[in-house]
């Protein structure tokens, strides 16, 4: 008897996605964030405002997680023999370097200043451990805002957003395969449909309802996948009929991608949107879709050759606003060369992360997939 735990919409994998530029796109983007958060919090002057700044803020390393997410995740999904195996999959993914990341958080701030944690009660202790290894890592207690700048670890708001990104995908397929049964993939104008009924709820909030962006209501659903799952579909939609579509990306980093996203850039400053802003300006978030899979696919094993299949990307992410409040607190702030030991100290500690945590947990995929029985 088959396994009813899948979707009635299976799509079986058409092509091959490797090789691709996926490991050292996601690690650049990371770099993005972590070089961004690093001259606002040390107190960076001048290189700010480089010309080398203005590029790189063309092209945010968020929006382009998200759509890698899509195209990876749906991808993920639509292998897996039962949605029991993809949810164990997405949980080695991204919960034991999560609470390792958590455990070496506590553990900075009680050696440099212990006595945060001397008066603080044990509920709202609790509070933050329970938020942080489970869905709420962007909550931060009032205990730790005379810790480093504030907010221990602030760029894990977007975990949550993940994760519901991975939650969100079994449904999005089921929902799919009852309006389209017997389709082995989800038809282009369901998908369009919607991308855009999400794009229309990320400008209502980010647009429409920006003067409420104080209200705790705004803050929630800005932490939600709500306004950010239309990037998340693009991907999907991308890897849905990527074999049709392949020749779009293949070879073309430069031209016509590369190209069009100035393009989009410089029409944007026109309107006075804010640089690479997908939020204000969604014809942005497409054209760094497709500059995201042009370079993915351009080139496609200067990945392999560069990076060996170590994807420390995550672990660049999750643990690089350790570093930075740490560093506040120790006062190295203000000079560049800070910013460079940034950069050092958060490739080092997330290749342990990878080499000692992500990885070994990672291959218990393989072992948990031998052990569930196919449908």
């Amino acid at each position: 008897m088959a396994d009813t735990s899948q979707t009635s919409l299976e799509v079986k994998p058409r092509q091959s996605l490797r090789p691709n530029n996926f490991d050292v796109i996601r690690l650049l983007a990371a770099l993005q964030v972590v070089l961004f958060h690093g001259i606002e919090h040390l107190g960076i002057e001048g290189f700010g405002q480089s010309w080398i700044c203005s590029v790189l803020k063309c092209f945010p390393g968020v929006p382009i997680f998200f759509v890698i997410s899509g195209f990876l995740v749906s991808a993920s999904f639509e292998r897996s023999s039962n949605v029991k195996t993809y949810a164990v999959n997405r949980f080695l993914r991204i919960y034991p370097g999560l609470w390792v990341c958590f455990l070496v958080s506590i553990a900075s701030v009680f050696l440099l200043k212990p006595e945060v944690f001397r008066n603080t009660s044990i509920t709202e202790f609790v509070a933050w451990i329970g938020a942080q290894l489970t869905l709420f890592q962007f909550f931060n207690p009032d205990f730790l805002r005379d810790y480093g700048i504030g907010v221990l670890n602030g760029s894990l708001w977007t975990i949550p957003v993940e994760l519901q990104f991975y939650v969100a995908m079994p449904i999005f397929y089921y929902l799919c395969s009852k309006l389209a049964p017997g389709k082995n993939k989800i038809p282009l104008v369901v998908m369009l449909i919607a991308i855009f009924l999400f794009l229309a709820i990320n400008q209502t909030l980010f647009v429409g309802l920006i003067h409420y962006r104080a209200a705790i209501w705004h803050k929630l659903l800005a932490c939600s996948m709500l306004p950010y799952f239309w990037l998340f579909l693009v991907g999907v939609a991308i890897q849905q009929h990527f074999h049709t579509i392949r020749w779009l990306f293949d070879g073309k980093f430069l031209i016509p991608w590369l190209l069009l996203h100035g393009a989009f850039v410089w029409l944007a400053t026109e309107l006075g949107a804010p640089t690479g802003s997908e939020r204000l300006f969604p014809l942005l978030g497409i054209s760094l879709a497709g500059i995201t899979m042009a370079c993915a696919y351009t080139l496609p094993t200067v990945a392999d050759k560069l990076l060996h299949h170590n994807d420390i990307s995550y672990g660049v992410y999750i643990y690089h606003m350790i570093l930075v409040n740490a560093m506040v607190h120790l006062g190295l702030v203000g000079q560049p060369g800070y910013l460079a030991l940034l950069f050092l100290a958060t490739i080092v500690v997330a290749y342990l992360s990878w080499a000692l945590v992500e990885r070994p947990c990672m291959s218990l995929k393989k072992k948990w997939v031998k052990k569930t029985p196919q449908p």
